[in-house]
């Protein structure tokens, strides 16, 4: 039987809700009845999810990572908690099907989907799974994954679909003729990066005999807004400085250079923009962002840079790229060569028979 009622349990940072609304989207576009979020009181679920026209229904968090083992009996009760509330969210719904894009809030909905019956469907973007996909893959019914190579981590429950980016991002218009000053996206993710910030900060004097002919959009995160907004000033570079950017497609569409962390999103955002790149895996992310990173740029879409460069090193690489066009435009068109405009679609038909053996599009 088709699935026509589908439940994203996505929370936390944009990395997790972005590709679960791309998906909601898809779903619904394919005749999909309703369409419902769930995530936790304190993520930006709570703003983002019904700027996008869907509902969300919220359910305590149950955190696994970092936890001593002395808290373990507090967090299996945690768990316990968790699961009943996630229930009563799937029978109230009346779900026909869970999809999960990662973190705890999915690994949850996972176990109440199992104890249900209700097929779930989990999203691994990253050619390493994460913690929350790897303890609830054996709950699902299918993970889709965004690399062939990840598919080896789940024992024949895996299909490659690529990773689900937003429509609005394939829109991002080609770059045109020569412009008399060049746009610099800085942006470390839904929640800012601190080392990205200093990073890009503390290269600004390299900079800033280019001043007259570059601009800065940097997205800092709520802590760093105030200390990058002076750097920049104390630099006489032109630059918006904005903690959370709302419209991230649009960000990209007007930007000739992105300066960002290498999340899988957020690489399959720059394929998807076709905007060349410097990517700074953070290293708090273990090995995934740097695979992520060393991928991009073995395609030649993207520079990859350590975050243990000094800033002006890295202001010297950032001025080399701002400097070569040919570079960027060629960039340009490696990014565009891994874009998978098909993934959000292959994952809603996924998620209307997740029980039917089929192949996406590897």
């Amino acid at each position: 039987m088709k699935a026509r009622r589908l439940l994203v349990a996505a929370a936390g940072s944009g990395g997790h809700i972005y590709p679960g609304l791309a998906v909601a989207e898809a779903f619904r576009a394919r005749g999909g009845a309703a369409v419902r979020f769930v995530g936790t009181p304190a993520g930006l679920e709570r703003q983002i999810v019904p700027r996008s026209g869907f509902e969300v229904s919220l359910a305590p968090p149950a955190a696994l990572r970092g936890r001593p083992l002395t808290a373990m009996p507090r967090i299996a009760g945690n768990v316990v908690r968790s699961v009943f509330v996630m229930r009563r969210v799937l029978r109230a719904f009346r779900a026909d099907v869970v999809f999960g894009t990662g973190g705890s809030v999915s690994g949850i909905a996972a176990l109440a989907a199992r104890s249900m019956g209700i097929p779930t469907v989990l999203l691994e973007p990253n050619a390493s799974p994460g913690l929350a996909n790897r303890w609830s893959a054996p709950l699902a019914t299918r993970v889709a994954v965004g690399f062939a190579a990840t598919r080896s981590h789940f024992k024949g429950r895996a299909v490659v679909t690529g990773i689900p980016v937003r429509k609005a991002f394939f829109r991002a218009p080609a770059a045109g003729a020569p412009k008399r000053r060049l746009s610099v996206l800085v942006t470390g993710g839904s929640q800012g990066a601190s080392p990205l910030n200093g990073l890009v900060t503390g290269a600004l004097p390299v900079l800033r005999k280019r001043a007259g002919r570059i601009r800065f959009t940097h997205q800092t995160g709520p802590a760093d807004e105030q200390a990058v907004l002076a750097a920049y000033r104390a630099a006489r570079i032109r630059a918006r400085v904005i903690p959370y950017l709302d419209d991230m497609p649009s960000a990209f569409a007007g930007a000739d250079l992105v300066v960002s962390r290498a999340g899988a999103i957020t690489c399959a955002e720059l394929a998807a923009a076709a905007r060349p790149a410097m990517v700074v895996p953070a290293a708090v992310a273990g090995a995934h962002q740097r695979d992520n990173a060393a991928a991009l740029a073995a395609a030649g879409a993207a520079e990859f840079v350590e975050e243990t460069i000094s800033s002006p090193a890295f202001g010297g690489r950032l001025a080399a790229i701002l400097d070569d066009r040919p570079r960027r435009e060629a960039m340009a068109r490696a990014a565009a060569g891994l874009a998978r405009p098909a993934a959000a679609e292959d994952l809603a038909k996924l998620l209307e028979r997740p029980s039917v053996t089929g192949k996406a599009a590897a």
